[in-house]
């Protein structure tokens, strides 16, 4: 009911990344031609999938592809985590940080991560105790690519205030309970996104955004 991906085995290189997905046919290439391994939190206050450690050395150069994650914390990435990749996958129907949370990075300084978030899904996130956003990204020059979110109790996909020189592109939000695209990071920017009947704004941007 979780996975874990963290600490000095679990690092690949620019050549050979450690991919990470359903076993059989191609899942760099063609991620729609399996199967999607399902990861049910059993409503844990704990992420589903977590990606670096919290403590020893990076998490780095790992690729994730089709997994979908529910009653639990969704798919979050550690401080230490740099050059990952999560493609092709969901999560709903969790609570707390239920969501993807890409987190700030810090590894006794500011690291910069390039975290890359494609054909990601988030939906129906309830939180407990609090809102939560279908997508929360505060790393360092990271992006969100061809993404859909609806339905959270918070924005649809929050660039954070510790968050700079990111990017969203192709995103399409509705139906949340706050804003649709919240840009609050710094020299970030949103392009080709569709944001509709939200309950806040549609766009939010802060003054330290570009746009």
């Amino acid at each position: 009911d979780k996975i874990h991906i963290g600490g000095i085995v679990e690092r690949g290189t620019r050549e050979n990344p450690i991919v990470i997905g359903a076993y059989g046919g191609n899942i760099v290439n063609d991620p729609a031609m399996n199967q999607r391994p399902v990861i049910d939190g059993l409503n844990r206050d704990s992420p589903g999938i977590e990606i670096g450690a919290w403590s020893g050395d990076y998490s780095e150069w790992v690729e994730l592809y089709s997994f979908v994650v529910h009653r639990c914390r969704g798919i979050e990435t550690t401080p230490s985590s740099r050059y990952i990749k999560i493609n092709n996958c969901e999560v709903y129907n969790n609570g707390n940080n239920g969501q993807f949370y890409i987190r700030h990075g810090y590894y006794g300084e500011e690291i910069l991560q390039y975290i890359e978030l494609r054909n990601a899904i988030a939906r129906d996130n309830i939180g407990i105790g609090g809102a939560v956003a279908g997508i929360k990204l505060s790393a360092h020059e990271s992006k969100a690519i061809n993404c859909k979110t609806y339905n959270n109790t918070n924005s649809g996909i929050k660039f954070s205030l510790e968050s700079d020189g990111n990017e969203g592109k192709y995103i399409l939000t509705y139906g949340n309970k706050s804003n649709g695209l919240t840009m609050d990071g710094y020299n970030g920017t949103m392009k080709y996104c569709i944001s509709q009947d939200n309950s806040n704004n549609g766009f939010q941007f802060s003054a330290h955004s570009n746009n």
